[in-house]
């Protein structure tokens, strides 16, 4: 339907921090080049004045911060869930690394029927490298947590949650990020979100250090792409090794 970059307009020092340099306006003028290139079809920045009335309406609190009391970003995610044309929200953070052992694998039909075929569903998390296929599981005492570094999200089920429990820490600002909220939540009500899949498609994420030097990164890149995994990836998210 459309790809949706959100950029996150914070201006202080970002949890897990690997480069100093950027600036907020480098960001968007790179985003403006995707959007003409038709990379992606639009970008977000949603304004922090916003704050408040975003945390107001997912949480029930009134706070104008952005991101959690230990730093973890929080209503420009939401604002741009909030933003998006469909109810069916692949979301994934931009550095994830996709490998695909079958192309014809429909892997987001797969994950979207699990939401059709559940209303207790409230997101599907992406399959990672496994040895073999594993049935969806978490169906149970509210699942998983959900997997906010690529899942499929039902944004219906997920503003029916609202106002999701959180509290302020003594910094001023909230204490759990929206998908540690989102799982408190679930349990609740008896949602739930649950992982599994097919091997055929997978994802890796590679942590900060790793994108320092630009051949490390194309290399892994490389590797996942091709499908050369090493037997240690299996059954983990993060780039092992």
């Amino acid at each position: 339907d459309e790809v949706l970059l959100a950029i996150d307009p914070y201006r202080g020092s970002y949890l897990r921090e690997y480069y100093r340099g950027g600036t907020l306006e480098e960001v968007v003028r790179i985003a403006k080049i995707l959007v003409e290139n038709r990379v992606i079809d639009r970008f977000f920045v949603y304004g922090e004045e916003a704050n408040r009335e975003v945390n107001i309406r997912w949480f029930g609190i009134d706070c104008g911060y952005g991101h959690t009391f230990d730093n973890k970003p929080l209503c420009s995610q939401l604002a741009a869930f909030e933003s998006a044309k469909n109810d069916y929200i692949l979301q994934a953070d931009c550095d994830v690394m996709i490998g695909r052992q079958d192309r014809n694998h429909p892997y987001l039909n797969e994950m979207l029927e699990v939401l059709l075929g559940n209303d207790k569903v409230v997101s599907v998390g992406f399959n990672i490298c496994n040895m073999e296929d594993k049935a969806f599981w978490g169906f149970e005492n509210g699942g998983f947590v959900p997997e906010v570094r690529l899942g499929l999200l039902d944004r219906r089920r997920l503003l029916k949650l609202c106002p999701l429990p959180n509290e302020l820490h003594e910094n001023g600002r909230l204490r759990l990020s929206w998908y540690r909220s989102v799982e408190q939540k679930q349990k609740v009500v008896g949602m739930c979100s649950v992982r599994g899949g097919k091997t055929a498609t997978f994802y890796v994420h590679p942590q900060n250090y790793r994108k320092t030097q630009p051949y490390a990164w194309m290399m892994i890149l490389d590797r996942i792409e091709q499908n050369v995994i090493p037997a240690f990836q299996l059954g983990h998210f993060d780039c092992e090794g």
